[in-house]
């Protein structure tokens, strides 16, 4: 595919020093090369983990995705990402922000020339199947402000989709690959495959 996006929830850093916190995830910086060789092209760092070693952590983990040119957005970022095929994608990242934060965004990458626009919500109660109310309102907001695609990430477990006027809305996405504990009560996970149309008219649609 031209474009794998995924949720890096863990700092890519040699310190040591970690935030007063129950759960911190930590990595060498080496480790990026996974990426790299499982083909993931881009990196959502909007999420509640991105300084768990500090604002330090945080530099040396945008620092390592640079060097092996893998594309990322931190907290409240957006950045642009242009596929092989010459698609022009927008992420806008956010961990448990307001609708006026996903707006403005969203808003930036239109301008900035995002022919595609993904926004990537860490959100959502933790363990939980359900869809709150803060998501909802959060996902709906997002694809009414412009966004083509809402990726839903934080829960750690898989929740539902919706469809919103045409456009998807993937709640929780659960998890892929994940550290942080060694035998999960629940090992449900998927990848979500889209196809991206540009159309003769410009337009772009999945």
């Amino acid at each position: 595919d031209d474009f794998t996006i995924a949720n890096l929830e863990c700092v890519l850093t040699d310190r040591t020093k970690a935030a007063d916190k129950n759960f911190v995830f930590r990595a060498p910086p080496e480790y990026v090369n996974i990426l790299k060789e499982g083909s993931v092209e881009f990196v959502t760092l909007g999420n509640n983990h991105v300084l768990d070693f500090g604002q330090e952590g945080y530099e040396d983990t945008r620092a390592a995705l640079e060097s092996a040119g893998i594309g990322y957005a931190g907290r409240d970022e957006w950045s642009l990402y242009t596929t092989e095929s010459g698609l022009v994608i927008g992420v806008y990242a956010l961990s448990f922000g307001k609708a006026e934060q996903v707006k403005a965004g969203v808003a930036a990458l239109k301008e900035a020339g995002a022919e595609f626009i993904i926004a990537a919500l860490h959100w959502g109660d933790e363990g939980s199947y359900k869809v709150n109310e803060y998501q909802r309102t959060l996902g709906r907001a997002a694809i009414e402000a412009g966004a083509d695609l809402v990726y839903g990430t934080h829960p750690h477990t898989l929740q539902p989709v919706e469809e919103y006027k045409g456009k998807y809305i993937y709640y929780s996405m659960g998890n892929w690959t994940f550290g942080g504990n060694t035998n999960p009560r629940d090992k449900d996970t998927v990848i979500v495959q889209l196809t991206v149309v540009r159309d003769l008219d410009g337009s772009v649609y999945v």
